[in-house]
C-alpha cells in the first residue's frame, strides 16, 4: 500500500510538473509572438524610413535642377543688364553728338 501510495504521490507531482511545464511553454508562446509582432512592426517602420528617405533624395535631386535653372537665369539677366548698360551708353553719347554738333557750328558762325 506504501509502494502505491508513493506512487500515486510521484504521478501527482509529475503531473504538476507537467502543468506547470505546459504553463511555460504557453508564456513562452506568447512571449515569440509579441516578438515576432514587434519585428514585423520595426520591418514596416524601416520600410517606411526607406520610403521617405527616397523621396528626400527626389526633392533634393529636384531642388538642385531648379537652383541650376535659376543659376543659368541670372547668368543671362547679367548678361542682358551689361547690353542694356551698353546701349545706354551708346545713346547718351548719340545724345551728345547734336550738342557737339551745334557748338561747333555755333564757333564756326561767330568765326
Amino acid at each position: 500500500y506504501m509502494e502505491i501510495q508513493a506512487f500515486t504521490q510521484s504521478d501527482e507531482e509529475l503531473a504538476e510538473r507537467y502543468a506547470r511545464l505546459q504553463q511555460q511553454e504557453q508564456q513562452i508562446s506568447k512571449a515569440n509572438a509579441h516578438l515576432q509582432q514587434q519585428e514585423q512592426q520595426i520591418v514596416e517602420r524601416y520600410a517606411h524610413l526607406q520610403q521617405q528617405e527616397q523621396q528626400t533624395s527626389k526633392a533634393n535631386t529636384r531642388l538642385q535642377q531648379q537652383e541650376q535653372q535659376i543659376s543659368k537665369m541670372n547668368a543671362r539677366v547679367q548678361q542682358q543688364e551689361q547690353q542694356i548698360s551698353k546701349m545706354n551708353a551708346r545713346l547718351q553719347q548719340q545724345e551728345q553728338q547734336p550738342a557737339k554738333a551745334n557748338a561747333a557750328l555755333q564757333a564756326r558762325e561767330e568765326q
